[in-house]
């Protein structure tokens, strides 16, 4: 379900299915009051809306992309801390310091492709599939921790700014670096874009 959001459905009724699957999980494991805490931390933190975390989601990326990967990502990390998602590969401490420290000190003035981000980090801990957008993770062995979170596009874009100059995004089969994103702290300044993300943004007049 978390690999693969888009095939289970969008929106509100993806959500839902992920909250129901997690609670009837903790039900069976008689863990209910584990789940409380969780979601009054994302409403604290200002990710879970009147309309879930989907609505936090979809109305900050509205127009950029459907937003079930990312969904995916947040109630990922959830199942993660729970005991219930097993991850392809956990960072060790070293790796995860190396990471933490290049999200808060590196600023994301160029762009980057998805294989530049695996050659200084390796392979993430989760990964969704998608054919035009994925997300990458990287979780540590503290499941407390957030997870830092790299968004891919691989859409072509075209608009015209106001003089009349026409542009185009087009990076064929190579997806590109969008943002970079924490699933913890504050939603606003947990998600920093590079250009190519910002261009996508002021195109739909979001940033």
């Amino acid at each position: 379900m978390c690999q693969l959001p888009g095939m289970h459905g969008n929106g509100g009724g993806l959500e839902n299915l992920f909250r129901h699957v997690i609670e009837q999980l903790l039900c069976i494991d008689e863990r209910e009051g584990d789940w409380a805490p969780l979601l009054d931390d994302l409403r604290q933190r200002g990710v879970f809306s009147s309309f879930g975390v989907y609505g936090k989601l979809n109305s900050f990326f509205a127009g950029v992309n459907e937003v079930s990967d990312e969904l995916a990502s947040i109630y990922g990390q959830l199942a993660y801390q729970l005991g219930y998602l097993q991850l392809d590969r956990v960072l060790s401490p070293f790796e995860w310091s190396a990471l933490q420290q290049w999200f808060s000190s590196v600023p994301l003035t160029v762009d980057m492709r998805l294989q530049e981000v695996k050659q200084l980090f390796g392979e993430p801990s989760f990964h969704t599939l998608g054919n035009s957008h994925q997300v990458h993770c990287y979780a540590g062995a503290d499941m407390s921790d957030g997870w830092f979170c790299f968004d891919y596009g691989n859409q072509s874009r075209h608009w015209t700014d106001e003089s009349g100059q026409h542009f185009e995004w087009v990076y064929g089969d190579d997806f590109i670096l969008r943002d970079r994103r924490r699933t913890a702290g504050p939603f606003i300044g947990m998600i920093e874009f590079t250009p190519f993300g910002q261009q996508l943004f002021e195109t739909v007049g979001k940033h």
